[in-house]
């Protein structure tokens, strides 16, 4: 009997082996450059399109595309579903998800639930892997899982690094007073989203090299706080990856008690977002 089903959106990088073991439903975000719409475009594309100064918008997934994802599971006979989001901070796409769960029948609607990760790309995309976990192998119900991902919030972040500041900004995902003292001298700004909160945490690490000083810094502080737990450090990348792998080869060889996953390319909706030369982290503690 199949009784919990997920369905996710397209900014969390989940792999085509994930979503085919666990049959995950995917509600695709859209990106729009000049008169063109799409749900699938390359990285090199919308870094390229970014370069020349011309604008790239994406749109969360309609509430229909959400209600679609979820009557298919349910009509495959799945007694429960979970929908795991990207930040409502970040966009539209939870509430989206939520409006889906009301045009629903109202038994399917009491056997739906929408997860807000407060997080993106591979925050997200942890805790849609967690969701797996807890279902398949640990047999948890819908409420104890839920119950054990919003605990997770408090245990990670997303650390990511930019070559500038002015895609975040343009897209409004950062307030002109954070851009502007990000912005004033010509180094790698260092930014943190946990629970839906953007900031800046460093706006002096010159290149990727220190900005990888700092990082590798901050998780010798995270464990420092948080001691005795397991440790966990996923990477991805939005177009160039030599620096980030030879970071998290470096990582892997300097900390033996952390996990660190090298997740890949960042989708090209985070590509949009973030702009060139951007890679994150999400570092996060288990009990």
């Amino acid at each position: 009997m199949k009784k919990y089903g997920i369905v996710v959106d397209s900014t969390s990088s989940v792999s085509e082996e994930l979503i085919e073991k666990y049959n995950i439903k995917v509600a695709n975000l859209t990106i729009t450059i000049g008169d063109k719409t799409t749900e699938y475009i390359s990285n090199e594309e919308v870094i390229s399109t970014l370069k020349m100064g011309q604008d790239v918008k994406t749109s969360q997934p309609s509430p229909e595309v959400f209600k679609q994802k979820i009557e298919e599971l349910f009509n495959e006979g799945y007694q429960e579903v979970l929908v795991i989001t990207l930040s409502s901070t970040l966009s539209g796409t939870f509430n989206s998800a939520n409006i889906a769960v009301s045009m629903l029948d109202q038994d399917m609607q009491d056997k739906t639930f929408v997860f807000d990760t407060e997080s993106i790309t591979m925050g997200a995309l942890y805790y849609i892997e967690l969701a797996c976990k807890l279902f398949y192998e640990d047999n948890l119900n819908m409420v104890q899982t839920i119950k054990h991902l919003t605990k997770a919030k408090d245990q990670g972040h997303l650390v990511f690094v930019v070559d500038d500041l002015g895609t975040i900004f343009r897209q409004g995902r950062l307030g002109r007073v954070k851009y502007i003292l990000g912005s004033i001298l010509r180094v790698k700004p260092i930014l943190v989203f946990k629970r839906n909160v953007l900031d800046i945490v460093s706006r002096s690490a010159r290149g990727f090299k220190g900005a990888f000083k700092f990082i590798e810094k901050r998780i010798e502080e995270f464990m420092g706080k948080y001691p005795g737990k397991k440790y966990l450090a996923w990477f991805a990348y939005v177009d160039e990856p030599k620096a980030p792998k030879s970071f998290y080869d470096g990582l892997k060889e300097r900390f033996s008690n952390l996990d660190v996953k090298w997740v890949g390319l960042a989708s090209h909706i985070v590509a949009a977002h973030v702009g060139p030369g951007g890679m994150g982290i999400y570092l996060a503690y288990e009990d």
